[in-house]
């Protein structure tokens, strides 16, 4: 699955280019050229399957690497009033060595059970407001 519907907008820049062709002494050789290097690189791009991105992943396929930061959707017991499960997400990080999660950086969830994880984005490098 991609984004966008890449053979439509392949098709969108090469009519565009088509179009100014006329434009160039050569034809529009140089321009058509690039075009295609365009559309290669988009067809080289990988897809949200790909790419792992926005994609829950569950424990019983695959747990993450050990000490990896990774988002989890979990479920654990409340006790008290309560007496309940409940189901949320957080960020956790499973180690083999010990057979067990932290999440949102504290052990000692009651019953913790954590179903699916999905890899975090990277980090944003934009300038600051």
């Amino acid at each position: 699955m991609r984004l966008i519907d890449a053979d439509a907008f392949k098709k969108y820049i090469r009519d565009a280019c088509n179009e100014m062709s006329y434009v160039y002494k050569d034809g529009g050789k140089w321009a058509k050229q690039i075009t295609e290097d365009f559309c290669m690189d988009i067809d080289e791009q990988p897809t949200i399957e790909e790419r792992k991105v926005g994609k829950w992943i569950p424990v019983s396929e695959r747990l993450p690497e050990d000490y990896t930061d990774v988002l989890v959707w979990f479920e654990y017991f409340r006790y008290g009033d309560y007496n309940c499960f409940y189901q949320t997400y957080g960020i956790g990080d499973y180690s083999t060595e010990y057979d067990s999660w932290m999440i949102n950086h504290e052990t000692g969830w009651h019953k913790l059970r954590v179903i699916a994880w999905m890899p975090l984005p990277e980090p944003w490098e934009g300038e600051q407001p």
